[in-house]
């Protein structure tokens, strides 16, 4: 739920569009399944043969199909599922009467809330087989099951080589593509891919070179289809196309499967290392089978180009401790994967690691505080000011880090709870809606409030056009703020029209050419202005990217989806997003995940990528850039219960963007889940504060603070800077002067903290 608690009670659903359906003319019955056997693809085309399928569309809480024939020993089933309700049901499980052994290949959903997944089994024993999906909760679905013999008879997600998807809707009709897959590893594998939408009426046909196993279309309901294409060499980079309609939200994938072939293992990919003391974490990620179970993985450090001792780890580890290496000295790791057959190739080197003797820094004592700090806002006086929530007016306070007893209380014109912030170039504040529930009866307000640092004053400048709770205030690059989303005269409104503020002329103006519908979140949703001067902002609850050009007033889908549902981001470096966490429903009590992704804007053609996942589930934790370019993980809660508030995710951990890996850092002595904050400070310490008041003053709440010092700062001296200017725009050069430069490797601007509800 949001900050409203029980006061939010409507339902916030999607409604599907249906487009061109003539339902007076379907012949298919809902449940009814088809069955269809066809013969082994041509031997010199690839060593998989397509056996048999069974498929069928429906609603309820299950579905089940059962194939026309016995499935075969040694044969390998693959599943693919499409869901689709008003609530965002997904497919929970498939099951089969044999007891194979499914696993999720892969899962993503388009802008309707239709959801795409794909599962596969091995088959130990042969037999009549009925298989069985089960959504989350009742919902439209459509089920293809495929028998393949040939292919790889590994258990588990290793049997797949390569994955590449995505969404989007179509303006005319024509064909949809998936992105073309990585290249494949070894020769004699099957590339297989999927289409589906929610049920738009279309006809749907086969991309060039594919071959249709499964076409279930047109319907009202759910529509899908699978073909598939032999890969006789390695280094294809297959890309599946389906023919579709005008009008049509669609999901498209492509899936290469392994051969049975015995062959040794590919090469492991994103290796990543992190220090310890006087040992390293190798993480990375499992290569291709080669057909044949993995036995071991082979981790080899080096000191420059020489090889030290390796460590070997039994399968199906995929990360590893290395002992023995000396602090101090700097090293980098491949990794080497062995199945019966053989060794691999080894991956490519990590990033530069090196073990020192403190590797996870260290937390303050607790100090307690006057409130809890749901917004926490660095200013460039030093100063830090916080406030609370539920209160008009609402108090802000505050506090210096050098005299930590002392806290000084200033009202806030309005209930800044739950506003929009950004810093201004002079280093005022400016703060954008709030709460208007004990004020003017609405849920949004249309203030713009500005705090004075130097002063310690808030004062009132010219309203919005649009009353926001929860919206995002991002600076463009010509110094003007633009408000996005928030919600406005209730729960189940929102601002869609953005409006952008002019701190010259003290004016709000509209873009009407724009409208965020997309975006219509529960909490916040994240905007960044990137270097072409667009801004990037990411919709959490429905895992859309959209780009805003301010100027043009154009509203672009970009990216792709990130497979990363109410989570965490951050602008780790000009242009480039990192993603991580979250839960499938901040509304419903759902676990947290541990997924990270992270996004290039400024590629040629920017996609979502998933990178190696945190090593804890959390759900409103909160990303921190450091002082050294790398990305701290503070908090977080294993449910997203808002309620939850005195346990939750003590260890912190830290993100390598080189490595694009996390390593453990040193644990917190409460929980910061829900309403927490963190913030990097002057010196390089990071303050935690918050956590709690989740539905008003009375609930539990952590008022008080801890200051992280990262083992950066146990390195020795601090550089010193002795010149730097006192301003620049947007774009610009600068010089900062030093007497440590043949000691610098790196240099890091980071920008001012301005930090509530998971989003700086």
């Amino acid at each position: 739920m949001n900050d409203l608690g029980s006061c939010v009670g409507a339902y916030r659903g999607l409604t599907k569009l249906r487009v061109g359906v003539v339902t007076s003319v379907l012949a298919l019955l809902v449940g009814g399944a088809s069955t269809v056997a066809a013969p082994a693809l041509p031997a010199a085309a690839a060593t998989a043969g397509f056996v048999q399928q069974a498929s069928a569309h429906g609603s309820g809480k299950s579905l089940a199909v059962t194939t026309g024939a016995n499935v075969t020993s040694g044969d390998r089933l693959v599943v693919e599922v499409g869901t689709w309700s008003s609530v965002g049901a997904t497919a929970s499980s498939v099951n089969d009467s044999l007891g194979d052994s499914f696993v999720e290949v892969t899962h993503f959903t388009a802008a309707d809330d239709t959801e795409m997944s794909i599962w596969t089994a091995p088959v130990p024993s042969g037999g009549a087989d009925t298989i069985t999906v089960k959504p989350s909760s009742s919902a439209d679905m459509g089920v293809a099951t495929l028998e393949y013999s040939g292919l790889s008879t590994v258990a588990g997600v290793t049997a797949v080589d390569q994955i590449a998807h995505s969404v989007g809707t179509t303006a005319t009709a024509g064909t949809v593509q998936s992105p073309a897959t990585p290249p494949t590893t070894a020769p004699g594998e099957l590339a297989i891919g999927f289409y589906a939408d929610s049920g738009f009426g279309d006809t749907l046909t086969a991309g060039s070179g594919y071959t249709v196993r499964a076409n279930v279309s047109p319907t009202s309901d759910m529509e899908f289809l699978a073909e598939d294409q032999s890969l006789p060499s390695a280094g294809a980079t297959p890309a599946a196309s389906v023919g579709t309609a005008a009008n049509t939200v669609w999901l498209m994938a492509t899936v290469v499967f392994a051969s049975s072939a015995q062959l040794p293992p590919g090469t492991p990919t994103e290796v990543g290392g992190s220090p310890g003391a006087g040992s390293a974490n190798v993480t990375w990620n499992a290569p291709s089978s080669g057909g044949s179970p993995m036995t071991s993985y082979t981790i080899t450090p080096y000191i420059g180009a020489t090889a030290q001792p390796p460590t070997v780890v039994a399968a199906p580890a995929t990360s590893a401790v290395v002992p023995g290496l000396t602090n101090g000295t700097t090293y980098t790791f491949t990794v080497t994967a062995t199945n019966a057959v053989g060794s691999g190739p080894a991956s490519a080197a990590t990033g530069l690691v090196t073990p020192s003797p403190e590797p996870q820094g260290e937390w303050s004592s607790l100090q307690t505080w006057p409130l809890e700090a749901i917004s926490s806002i660095l200013t460039d006086t030093g100063n830090l000011v916080f406030w609370d929530g539920w209160q008009q007016p609402q108090p802000s306070v505050v506090w210096n880090p050098a005299n930590p007893a002392t806290f000084t209380t200033v009202n806030a014109p309005d209930s800044v709870f739950c506003d929009g912030a950004a810093q201004l170039p002079d280093g005022r504040i400016i703060v954008v809606g709030g709460y208007g529930g004990l004020s003017t009866g609405q849920i949004g307000i249309v203030d713009t409030n500005i705090f004075d640092p130097s002063t310690n004053t808030w004062s009132r400048v010219a309203n919005m056009n649009f009353p926001r709770w929860y919206p995002t205030l991002t600076e463009l690059a010509d110094g003007r703020y633009v408000a996005i989303s928030g919600n406005s005269t209730d729960s189940d409104h929102w601002a869609d029209t953005p409006e952008v503020y002019d701190p010259s002329t003290n004016t709000w103006t509209e873009l009407t050419g724009i409208s965020t519908s997309q975006v219509h979140e529960e909490e916040y949703p994240f905007s960044y202005l990137i270097p072409n001067g667009n801004v990037l902002t990411i919709g959490p609850s429905e895992d859309v990217t959209y780009e805003m050009n301010v100027d043009n007033q154009t509203w672009t889908s970009v990216g792709g989806q990130s497979g990363v549902l109410n989570g965490s981001s951050v602008q780790y470096l000009p242009g480039k997003i990192m993603y991580s966490g979250g839960a499938s429903s901040v509304i419903h009590s759902e676990p947290s995940t541990n997924t990270t992704a992270v996004l290039d804007t400024t590629a040629a053609n920017p996609v979502w990528k998933q990178t190696q996942p945190m090593q804890y589930n959390r759900v409103y934790h909160t990303l921190v850039t450091l002082a050294n370019g790398k990305v701290m993980a503070v908090g977080g809660s294993s449910t997203s219960d808002q309620s939850v508030v005195t346990t939750g995710v003590l260890p912190t951990e830290i993100w390598d963007p080189t490595s694009e890996t996390w390593s453990p850092a040193a644990s917190l002595a409460v929980a910061r889940n829900y309403h927490s904050t963190a913030v990097l400070l002057p010196n390089g310490t990071v303050l935690s504060a918050g956590g709690g008041h989740y539905d008003g003053l009375s609930d539990a709440a952590e008022e008080n603070a801890q200051i992280y010092s990262p083992s950066y700062l146990l390195d020795g001296p601090r550089p010193t800077i002795t010149s730097a200017p006192s301003s620049a725009t947007y774009g610009s050069t600068i010089s900062v002067a030093t007497p440590d430069a043949s000691s610098i490797s790196a240099v890091n601007l980071v920008s001012l903290g301005t930090d509530t509800h998971q989003i700086d």
